[in-house]
Parts: C-alpha cells; structure tokens; sequence
C-alpha cells in the first residue's frame, strides 16, 4: 500500500489580520487568532484531506495544545504513532500578520527544539522510513535530522519530495537535494538557492534556471511557484521546463498556499499522475487555500 512518511514541524501561529490597510509603525484594528500550523503539520493535514494516506513525523508539547493538536490530525485520518510527546518546546510558535488583501506583511518565527526530534529519529528512523512508500521532507529541520533521513530513504530506495522551511539547511548543504525525487519551492526561495537573480519575472531565464539546477542535481522532477503568477516545472525526460499559467482568485489569506501546492502535487505524484496534471491538481488546491481563512485545504472536494 502506498504510504508518505512525512517529516516536519509543528508550530502554532498567531495571525492577525488587519481590517484596514495595514501601518507598520501605527495601531492596526483587526482580528487575532491562534491556528494549528507549522509546514510539516500543514501538509499532513492537507494530504489527510486530499485521501493520501501519510504517517506524520514530529514532536508536540504534551500540553492541552499539543493533545489539540493531535486531535485535529486523527480526524483526516493522520497516523500520529511517531508524533513524539515532550514536555516543552516540541512545537514552534510562528506570529503573523497579515493585510487587508491578506497578504504576509510580516512575520517573527520560533522554531521547536529539535533535539527530541533527533532523539525520535535515532530510535525510529530506520523503522519509520522502511515501512513507507515515499517519503516527504520539509528539509529545513536542522542538518543533522535531514541528512540523517535523506541519506537512511536513499539507503532503502524510497522516492523523497522535498520542500524548504527556512532555506538553513538547503544553503549550507545544496547537495542533500541531489537525486531527490521531486523539489518544490518558490521564486523567491529558488533565487537564494540558485544564487542569481529573476529580474522581473524573466520566463526565459527562470525556466532555463529551474532545468539547469535540476540537471545538475539530478533531481527528477522540480518545480518553481511564483504565486499568482503560476509556476515553471521540469522533469528530466523534458528538453525544456515549462510554464503553467494559474487562473486569478480572491485572496483571503496567503499563509499555508505552498504546502496545499505541494500536498496536491505529491498526492498526484504518488498515484503515478504525469507532472502536468500533479502540477495543474497542486494548483487547484493551492487556490483554494488561498481563498480561506485556514491554512490547509479543509474543506476541498475531490472530483
């Protein structure tokens, strides 16, 4: 039976959202709210959403919020056997506030110790990695726990798709994307990465970027976002990566729309769908995030 092993972070964010056009050194009147999120969390739930059966991978606080947590997962029917307990500081907190077309106008990020993450994984990684199909990475965890699965799911042949949290690890180690199955990130993410410059949203240069970079890490299939602006994508049986163009939606709010694409693309991915229409499903759920006030796709129905 297919089944993702998925690595990554829980955290909790603080979101405030700004009624009126948002002043950065003013008083902002809006609304507050407290929301179940984190990259890894996110896609977890998304995929529970979309029916991709998926093990989810981390730590929480043993706390009435990190139970909630875990709660929230069982009911898209998330495995949450290797969700390790701890005392304190297993989830990060994320703060951030959002405009009145909401749009991210600033954020303030305190990641989890990942100490009780590497402890998991030195008892479970072996264990967890072996009983999977595939296996997705928010690959910023620290260097130690991602290299560590990186290296354990290219031992067992098991199809890796990654995606960045905070670039700290992709930047200091560029080769841990090599051979990945498949690699998702933005524009923005993608310059840093590729260390050059897009100008303004040059098509040309970004596509021949994209299948440059994934040429020379061997990555099978990647693929750049640049939000409204759609997205480019290559596989190496392609003589060239492509555009996919993404038809306008009224945003409500942003948060979260990169995990719903990436969860789209990987459930498709994983049921043996062409890159095309991965990329094409990735979008339609990501535009759906974008048009609620949750971070995941709750609520998306399934042709």
């Amino acid at each position: 039976m297919q089944e993702i092993a998925l690595f990554g972070t829980v955290f909790i964010d603080i979101k405030g959202f700004s009624k009126n056009k948002y002043d950065p050194v003013g008083r902002n009147v809006g609304n507050v709210q407290f929301i179940h999120g984190g990259v890894g969390r996110n896609v977890a739930e998304d995929m529970g959403v979309l029916g991709t059966p998926v093990t989810f991978v981390s730590t929480v606080d043993d706390t009435a919020m990190g139970i909630d947590v875990e709660k929230r997962l069982w009911e898209y029917n998330i495995n949450t056997e290797y969700l390790k307990k701890v005392e304190q500081n297993g989830m990060g907190m994320f703060m951030a506030i959002l405009d009145n077309n909401g749009d991210l106008a600033g954020s303030i990020s305190s990641p989890p110790d990942f100490t009780f993450f590497e402890t998991l994984l030195e008892e479970k990684c072996e264990e967890i990695i072996k009983r999977s199909s595939h296996v997705a990475l928010e690959i910023d965890l620290n260097q130690k726990i991602s290299r560590k699965i990186v290296d354990t799911a290219n031992r067992l042949k098991k199809p890796i798709y990654g995606l960045p949290g905070n670039l700290s690890v992709i930047l200091a180690d560029k080769d841990i994307l090599m051979g990945m199955e498949c690699f998702i990130c933005n524009d923005i993410e993608a310059e840093k990465i590729f260390d050059c410059s897009f100008g303004n949203d040059d098509l040309d240069l970004i596509k021949t970027e994209v299948k440059n970079f994934a040429n020379k890490m061997e990555i099978k299939s990647m693929i750049v976002t640049m939000g409204e602006k759609g997205a480019v994508y290559y596989q190496k049986s392609m003589a060239e990566a492509v555009y996919h163009k993404v038809n306008p939606v009224k945003m409500i709010d942003s948060t979260g729309a990169g995990d719903s694409f990436f969860s789209g693309v990987v459930s498709a991915l994983v049921q043996n769908k062409p890159l095309e229409e991965s990329v094409k499903f990735g979008s339609e759920v990501a535009a759906y995030t974008i048009q609620s006030a949750e971070s995941t796709c709750v609520g998306f129905k399934l042709k």
